[in-house]
């Protein structure tokens, strides 16, 4: 599956952010996460620097965001943690990786043509592997999934060998041993609401 990414504001992205708004409801074909990866390309896309609520639902149905944080934290931190605090945990990670990492994704893939080439498994995962071009350089970009609710979601995403999951587990490891989860739960917040730090 090839997908080329619009290179200037046009028609193209503006049918694609409303048509991306109009279907966000329909469900993930639980046996192709190419589906859900072309999907979220599309919403990452349509989305800016600033917040938009529709997007941020859109998506939340296409990235598991629980999981993500379980093996964050790791699951020996998980397992201590009580259904409030997981929550809390999963939420905080959603506003997170919105506010910094959508609009990368965003940079990423805009403007760049993106080969979506196949799809393996690994137990219950099911790994996207996709490509993206610009010029004569070419990046590897590759989604995680796993069924939920009989639908697949992406849990992870690595560009180039540099993994979200990667990122977040490293920096959320050092504050859990540091100051405990109410240490990272702060942590946390203090990115959210100063833009200029890096995750």
């Amino acid at each position: 599956m090839n997908y080329i990414v619009a290179k200037k504001p046009g028609k193209l992205l503006l049918l694609t952010s409303c048509f991306v708004l109009m279907h966000f409801f329909l469900p993930v074909n639980a046996d192709d996460g190419k589906d859900t990866v072309h999907t979220l390309v599309e919403l990452f896309l349509a989305w800016s620097h600033q917040y938009n609520k529709k997007i941020s639902i859109a998506a939340a149905n296409y990235i598991d965001y629980s999981t993500m944080a379980e093996y964050a934290v790791g699951e020996t931190w998980w397992n201590k943690l009580s259904a409030t605090q997981k929550n809390q945990l999963s939420n905080m990670l959603q506003k997170l990786v919105e506010q910094h990492y959508f609009p990368r994704w965003h940079k990423i893939f805009y403007g760049e043509h993106l080969n979506i080439l196949n799809q393996t498994t690994a137990g219950d995962e099911v790994i996207v592997h996709s490509q993206l071009v610009a010029g004569k350089e070419e990046e590897t970009v590759i989604w995680k999934l796993h069924p939920k609710n009989g639908e697949l979601k992406v849990f992870d995403l690595s560009v180039d060998g540099r993994g979200l999951l990667d990122r977040l587990s490293g920096r959320f490891a050092k504050r859990l041993s540091k100051s405990g989860f109410k240490g990272l739960i702060s942590w946390i917040q203090h990115k959210l609401e100063d833009e200029t730090l890096e995750p």
